[in-house]
This record gives structure tokens, sequence and C-alpha cells, in this order.
């Protein structure tokens, strides 16, 4: 019975597997051609072209005013530092001057003796006065007294001579005439002494006086002096250079400018080393601070010179302030 169908199994068979080989021949996928040319090797590497180069700059203020020192000395002490806001009129520092207050000491010990002198003179002449007018009056009453004397003496020489008085009453008349002359004399003497007194006095009081007034002017001239000694700030802003040391005397190029405040803070500018090339007059450059965060600044380049390069900006951050130092990028050529 196997041999009656072995025959069309064995065909069976076949005819399956022709069917199963196109099917497969159908969906193989085609498979993806050889490539024509294998992938060349990586020549060999060229440097990167920087975008930007970065270079350390230094803030700087636009508007500065310099602050002078008028007279000579050491400088005691300093009251603001470089980076501090001042207000218009604040002491920076004192200045010590040995002569000028030297001078003025004098001049105020001879102005308290002349001030203490001028109110004993005022006392006296006062008190000299009153005993010139009573002197005065003395001699007055005095010259009256003799007046009557002298007119009794004429009326007793003429009874004496007519023989109607006695001779003692008509000797007493004459000594009490004398007596009032004497007297007369020296009320007078007494009172011409007290009216010299009183002119000296008072010659004594103006020259006093005047001496008074000229140390008055001298004194206010050597506080006008000392309050220069005063370093007062002209204009509000920020200490952005200061020099001179304390206990030393400054000299002429410090007295000068002791100090020097930038009076807007908005308006600033950087420097940075820049060889000729890197940048021109006219670019803009990008500003970055380490310690504040943010977008870049832009600045753009004034002038290029002797290997330096200054560029202005305009900041509306107040945190952004003269003496900081930056990055400034600077894109390459």
């Amino acid at each position: 019975m196997w041999r009656k169908y072995k025959a069309p199994a064995a065909g069976f068979a076949v005819g399956i597997a022709l069917i199963a080989g196109l099917l497969f021949s159908v969906r193989r996928p085609k498979s993806a051609p050889a490539a024509a040319t294998a992938t060349p090797a990586a020549s060999k590497s060229t440097p990167a072209v920087p975008r930007e180069v970065v270079l350390a700059g230094r803030i700087e203020a636009l508007h500065t005013v310099a602050v002078g020192v008028s007279i000579a000395g050491e400088i005691d002490s300093f009251s603001a530092e470089v980076g501090q806001d001042v207000f218009e009129g604040q002491i920076l520092a004192r200045i010590s001057n040995q002569g000028l207050e030297t001078g003025r000491d004098n001049a105020q010990r001879i102005l308290q003796t002349a001030e203490a002198k001028l109110s004993t003179l005022e006392t006296t002449i006062s008190a000299a006065r009153l005993e010139a007018a009573r002197a005065h009056t003395e001699a007055t009453r005095v010259v009256d007294d003799m007046a009557r004397a002298s007119k009794e003496y004429d009326r007793q020489k003429k009874l004496h001579a007519a023989g109607a008085t006695p001779r003692n009453t008509y000797e007493k008349s004459a000594k009490d005439l004398e007596a009032s002359r004497s007297e007369s004399e020296g009320t007078a003497e007494i009172a011409r002494h007290a009216d010299e007194h009183v002119e000296e006095l008072v010659k004594e009081y103006d020259l006093t006086k005047k001496t008074l007034e000229s140390k008055k002017k001298e004194l206010e001239e050597v506080q006008a002096a000392l309050a220069a000694t005063e370093v007062h700030a002209p204009a509000g802003g920020v200490v952005v250079a200061r020099q001179g040391e304390i206990g030393k005397t400054i000299t002429q190029q410090e007295a000068a400018a002791l100090f020097r405040i930038a009076t807007d803070i908005s308006a600033l500018e950087v420097k940075f080393a820049a060889e000729e090339g890197v940048v021109k007059k006219g670019d803009t450059v990008a500003l970055t601070f380490a310690e504040i965060p943010g977008d870049p600044v832009a600045a753009v380049v004034r002038e290029v010179a002797k290997g330096e390069a200054t560029a202005e900006f305009t900041s509306g951050n107040p945190a952004i302030r003269p003496g900081m130092n930056c990055s400034v990028h600077v894109a390459a050529k």
C-alpha cells in the first residue's frame, strides 16, 4: 500500500518545496550594493580657527574731577578710600601745617590778652573820667570860693583904708584870699592831671583796639588757611584715585590732585592691551565680568595707540564701577 501512494507523495513534497522557494525569493530583501569606493582616510587635521580673542581690561570713568590742596604740609589723615562713594562737602583728608597752627595759637593768645586789656581799660577810663569830673567840680568850687575871698579882701581893703575895719579883719581877708588862690591852683592842677590821665588811657585803649582788630584779621586769615587743610569733596561721586601717604609731606604734583572723583559712573571706558590689527577705531567689543552675571556689555573702540585700546560704553548697572577688571571679547579678524 505504501508503494501505491509513494509516487504521488513524492511529487507533492517536491511541489511544496518549489512553492516555498518561490515565496522566499520574493520576500527576501535585496542586499545593499557594495560600496564602490572605500571611505577615504582622514586627511591630516588642521587647527580650528578661534572665533574671538579674550583680553584683560580695566574699567575707568570718563568724567572725573581733581581735588587739589592749596597749602603745603603733611597728610594728617585720610577719610575716604579708593572705590568709596562720597557726597559733596564730605571731608576727604586733613593736612597738618605746623607754621599755620603756631600762628593761629599766637594770634589767639594776643587776641585774648588784648580783649582782656580792653575790658580793663574801659573800666579804668570810666573811673578816671569820673575822677576828672570830680576834680573839675572841686576846682570850680574853689574858684568860686576864691572869687568871694577876693571880693571880701577888696571890701576889707577899702574899709581898712578908711579906718572903718580893724586891721586884723583886713589881714585875715588877705590870708583867706591867698589860701583860696593856692587851693584853686592845686585843684586846677589836679583836674589837669585827671584830664591827662583820661587822655593817656584813651590813647592806650585806641592802640589796644587797633591791635585787637589787627589780630582778629590775622586770626581770620590763619583760620581761613587752616580751613584749607581740610580737603572737601567738590561734588558727589566715587573716589577713583588718591595720592600721598599719611605722615609725609605732599609734593606739588600730589597737591594738585590729591584725590580724583568720578562724578558719573554710567559713562565709562575700558582700557586693554591690544596690538595693531587686533582692533581698530569704531570696532565693537563685548565686556564680561566674572563677579557680575548677565549679558555682555557692548563697548565701542575710541582709539588704539601704543599697544593700548580704549573703548567707551554706557552702563545702566551700578555694580559696574571704575577700577573693576573685566574680560574684553574681540571678534577674530
